[in-house]
């Protein structure tokens, strides 16, 4: 007997399975997509377990004959391919014929569909692959799927899955990426018993999104509308809304979720030097183009496509997002997808040359000069002596030569001579301190941060204070942002409001805010249930009083996991503090930090009185100076 073995039919398909079927939400996202084939315009799913014990989904589509209930059972089966030819033109969700059969094969399934012409329901029940003999039963027309105690007879699958709330989160985000590709269709999730999320049809996308993501987010959202031979629409947020994960990058091709690194590659690209390193924005963006321009049979989860021409489709989607966030208004005349997606040119005409691609934009407003050449600065305050009035002109004067010149190339210094060797008098006498300047990474010794005197408000980062022994260089923001997480860390009072606060979340963010309650309580949120999507907040943490509408900030809590939560607050202290703060606020700013640092603070830059006194006499050797 030959090594070489066919495998039995329930083997195979156990094993197809796990390209299909990786968790519960695999299994609810070929069944939605089934749904929507299938014409639905409303689509119910019931989870329980995290859909491991139970999933159920429902929809009022056109539902299926009692022939078609038991071939739809088969491998390979399926009502959208008839020839290879039709592989070039996919206009469906679904199309391989392997998920039922795949589904059933690893758990205990039933389907329950009715055409609506049909008298009665048709049920057909396959345990662990095994399919019984269909029968007739009542329900109403469309389609009723139900997936029972999943992966069942494949333990070494089993024991990979996570805990059941979190395989119900991945099956909540394939009901809103859905619900964001089709507005139109009504979708209700019912998470153990209690009603996780219910969307009605939706007339637009704007709709959707504020019913999934609150009125707030959609209200920052630019609408994108590029009409043509193929097209473009959708809603993309401004720079300020960002966040630390790209779950919020929605892009959908022809209906279909995708996660392609082209298109996904062109959104970023537009938003670069816009974003810090490691943000990511709020995007809705919806591609239609013929189906003969892209391949979607690439993924076993159909998640990532092949284009004819990536780099058309790169370019249009970028250069059309950078007009969208250049401008108020919304693009309104969509530019082709080079020679292949165009229309050709008339005869007799030759095309205009395809402008060069865009590399790299700067959504925010160019900073000004980093010191005027002639304008004054702030005059410290009248108690300066002489003395440290020099200093302060000799640093203007610095600063403004570097500012025309740029950074310039580090002079050399002459070696200094040894301790031992005699001066002459012919030699000037050396300082008493070396000549060269201090290495970086050199700080003195400083007084406590509260005998610190401050000094003056140079630009919105940078602030001026003068300690026994350096004048002070400080970086604000960054000492707000220490501030607020040494308190943070010290488990400082919350700040309880005069009146609580009902906030009304989204879906999402209410997930999030139910899975991330214990975090929010250790950083100083009291918030109790009100119904629904809503909370009282009677708590904030400490410091971020005055720092914007309650409901702002539970969201920016809310965008980021437990572990960034803490920077995510700091950065709304930062946004919400003043401009130009008075000497008096500064000195408060220095006094509040000053039980938290006791060593040399890294939001400041020492500069040592030698050191200012030698760049000055350089300055003055050099004619540099002016009197």
């Amino acid at each position: 007997m030959g090594i070489i073995q066919v495998l039995d039919e329930t083997l195979s398909n156990q094993i197809a399975a796990g390209e299909v079927v990786e968790r519960p939400a695999s299994v609810a996202k070929e069944l939605l997509e089934n749904a929507l084939d299938a014409g639905a315009t409303a689509i119910g799913v019931e989870i329980v377990g995290g859909g491991i014990e139970r999933l159920r989904i429902t929809d009022n589509g056109r539902g299926m004959s009692p022939e078609d209930a038991v071939v739809a059972l088969e491998r390979h089966a399926t009502s959208k391919v008839r020839t290879s030819e039709d592989l070039g033109h996919i206009t469906t969700l679904g199309f391989r014929g392997e998920a039922l059969p795949s589904i059933a094969s690893v758990s205990r399934f039933r389907v329950r569909t009715r055409e609506p012409h049909a008298l009665g329901a048709t049920v057909v029940a396959v345990e662990g692959g095994h399919r019984r003999a269909p029968t007739e039963s009542a329900g109403p027309p469309g389609t009723e799927v139900l997936v029972e105690d999943l992966f069942f007879n494949v333990p070494a699958r089993r024991k990979f899955l996570k805990r059941a709330e979190t395989e119900a989160a991945h099956i909540q985000d394939v009901v809103t990426q859905l619900a964001l590709a089709w507005p139109q269709i009504a979708f209700r999730v019912v998470k153990d018993g209690r009603t996780a999320l219910d969307l009605p049809r939706h007339d637009t996308l704007a709709d959707r999104v504020r019913a999934l993501f609150g009125r707030e987010t959609g209200d920052r959202l630019r609408p994108v509308t590029v009409a043509g031979a193929f097209s473009m629409e959708g809603l993309i947020g401004l720079p300020t809304l960002a966040f630390g994960s790209p779950r919020h990058l929605h892009c959908f091709i022809n209906g279909r979720y995708i996660r392609d690194r082209v298109v996904v590659g062109a959104v970023q690209a537009a938003y670069a030097g816009a974003l810090e390193k490691g943000r990511y924005p709020f995007v809705v963006v919806h591609l239609r183009m013929p189906p003969e321009a892209l391949d979607v049979n690439v993924h076993p989860a159909k998640t990532e496509v092949r284009f004819v021409d990536s780099g058309s489709v790169h370019r249009f989607i970028h250069r059309n997002l950078v007009d969208v966030l250049r401008s108020d208004a919304p693009v309104d005349a969509g530019e082709g997808l080079g020679p292949l997606l165009a229309p050709p040119p008339s005869p007799g005409t030759t095309p205009a040359p395809e402008p060069p691609p865009t590399r790299q934009y700067s959504l925010a407003p160019e900073a000004p000069p980093a010191a005027p050449t002639t304008a004054t600065p702030e005059t410290p305050d009248a108690g300066l002596d002489a003395h440290r009035r020099r200093i302060f002109d000799a640093m203007e004067r610095l600063g403004a030569r570097r500012a025309v010149a740029g950074p310039a190339a580090p002079a050399v210094q002459p070696a200094p001579r040894p301790v031992s060797e005699p001066a002459t008098s012919a030699e000037p006498e050396p300082d008493p301190e070396p000549e060269r300047p201090l290495p970086p990474t050199h700080r003195p010794e400083l007084s406590p941060l509260s005998q610190w005197r401050p000094i003056a408000t140079l630009t919105p980062r940078l602030g001026l204070a003068l300690a026994a022994e350096a004048l002070v260089l400080l970086d604000l923001p960054a000492a707000r942002r220490a501030l607020f997480l040494h308190r943070l860390r010290a488990g400082a009072a919350p700040i309880r409001l005069g009146a609580p606060v009902v906030v009304d979340l989204g879906p999402a963010d209410a997930r999030r805010l139910e899975a991330n309650a214990s975090a929010l309580a250790r950083a100083g949120f009291d918030l109790e249930p009100f119904g629904g999507g809503s909370f009282v907040v009677k708590t904030l943490p400490a410091g971020l009083e005055g720092c914007g509408a309650v409901d702002a900030l539970l969201r920016r809590a809310l965008a980021e996991t437990p572990e960034g939560m803490p920077a995510r607050l700091a950065h709304a202290v930062v946004e919400a503090a003043p401009a130009a703060p008075t000497p008096a606020e500064l000195l408060a700013l220095l006094r509040a930090l000053a039980p938290f640092e006791a060593a040399v603070p890294r939001w400041a830059t020492l500069l040592g009185h030698g050191e200012l006194e030698r760049r000055l006499a350089r300055g003055v050797a050099s004619g540099d100076s002016t009197p």
